[in-house]
């Protein structure tokens, strides 16, 4: 990996699926901690993506299911950046579809998320009700931003060179500029925190690519968190969860994604 300050990288099939943050150079650092990556299905896609920042509504949504996740911080944080936003607990689907539109500045979700591989369309966010990737396909448009602080919101169709259908790749083909996504599933206060230093970023104008690259620098300096809930509907009975995690390690960071333009 070159040693830049920011880096688009375009991959193929499955190799989307790498956490490409998390690689080490031969110094043993790792990637991320000197550049900023944004990751798109091609280059074609990431040139269409740029386009200037609307200073329109800001929209948040948040939805604590089952089971509950403590989303006092992720509420706070919005009503903190965006003060003139409408932040809605528990709505359906249709409330923030009809919301949405290409001068929306941000669109934000906290709330459980689902990934649906054999039928990627069926992807969903939890809230008050299922909203599904196909019904952000069916819309034409999109916010500016969208921050899909939930697990499993950037694993792309792996199946498709171009990891077409996605959440991602969902909104970028509605006009979105930048997708923050999960790809696997995430602590629910390393996303709280993220989210808090992420907007810091933001409303310094930083680039998102940027604004992400310190908050995942953010995690790692906490060194030890105590147990979480996750942001995933159905946890992998298989893992085990200790009292006591180690944010070093690229696990606990390395899922959260920046797509879209890097400029």
């Amino acid at each position: 990996m070159p040693s830049v300050p920011r880096l688009l990288v375009v991959p193929v099939g499955p190799l989307a699926r790498l956490p490409y943050g998390a690689a080490r150079r031969e110094t043993g650092e790792y990637v991320i901690d000197q550049t900023a990556i944004t990751i798109a299905p091609s280059l074609a896609w990431a040139i269409k993506s740029h386009r200037d920042r609307p200073r329109g509504s800001c929209i948040g949504a948040f939805h604590p299911g089952e089971p509950p996740l403590s989303l006092e911080s992720d509420r706070d944080v919005f009503a903190t950046h965006f003060p003139h936003g409408e932040k809605l607990d528990s709505p359906t689907p249709r409330q923030v579809l009809d919301r949405i539109s290409n001068m929306t500045e941000v669109l934000h979700f906290s709330c459980h998320g689902n990934y649906d591989i054999p039928a990627p369309t069926n992807s969903s966010l939890e809230l008050n009700g299922s909203l599904t990737l196909q019904q952000f396909m069916d819309i034409s448009s999109a916010p500016w931003l969208v921050n899909l602080s939930s697990c499993d919101t950037a694993i792309p169709d792996i199946t498709r060179s171009e990891q077409a259908i996605s959440f991602p790749t969902c909104f970028l083909v509605g006009g979105a500029a930048h997708v923050i996504g999960c790809q696997w599933n995430v602590a629910n206060e390393c996303a709280s925190l993220v989210n808090q230093v992420f907007y810091d970023g933001l409303a310094a104008d930083i680039h998102p690519a940027i604004a992400l690259q310190l908050a995942v620098s953010a995690i790692r300096s906490f060194g030890k968190m105590p147990y979480y809930t996750p942001r995933v509907i159905r946890p992998d009975p298989d893992q085990r969860l200790t009292p006591t995690l180690d944010l070093e390690h690229p696990f606990w960071w390395a899922a959260f994604s920046h797509y879209g333009s890097p400029w």
